[in-house]
């Protein structure tokens, strides 16, 4: 009797640390967040572009301060071997139809629900010169047809981040 209690205490506290931890996995690396950056593109009237990683440029005029690259974190936890933190924030890029970028900060945590915090970056377009527009290579934006410069990172007239 006290073994098979013992056994049930164990699968008790085995699932209560393995399924929160699962869906934390899940939320980190097998949802997308789709549905809620749709959500709030649409209350502002936007369109999504696509979705992207921040790379070094990026953080230059981004919203958010930059992440330490080292990093330190007290609760880990280890499922199967693999070492997962209690907590994590995941930074990315939208692109937009607007001369807009919208910068997402993802936390995730354990416990918790994911947090997801949107802020604005307005991207400054270059005014073409004469000189820019000599002996360059040019195609059409994908995003709305516009004359576009190979070497240029936007599209001056829809705002479509090129790079």
């Amino acid at each position: 009797m006290n073994s098979t209690l013992g056994f049930i205490l164990f699968i008790i506290i085995f699932l209560i640390l393995t399924i929160p931890t699962a869906f934390l996995i899940y939320r980190r690396h097998g949802y997308d967040y789709q549905n809620e950056i749709d959500i709030y593109l649409k209350s502002k009237g936007l369109i999504f572009s696509k979705k992207r990683k921040p790379q070094g440029i990026d953080w230059e005029n981004s919203p958010f301060e930059k992440p330490s690259p080292i990093s330190f974190n007290v609760g880990q936890i280890s499922l199967l071997g693999i070492p997962i933190s209690s907590s994590d924030t995941s930074y990315y890029i939208i692109e937009t139809n607007k001369n807009l970028r919208i910068w997402l900060k993802l936390q995730t945590n354990l416990f918790f629900k994911p947090t997801l915090i949107f802020k604005e970056e307005t991207i400054s377009v270059k005014q073409r010169t004469l000189n820019d527009m000599e002996n360059q290579k040019s195609y059409n934006c994908p995003a709305c047809n516009y004359f576009v410069y190979e070497s240029e990172i936007v599209c001056p007239d829809c705002g479509l981040h090129l790079k």
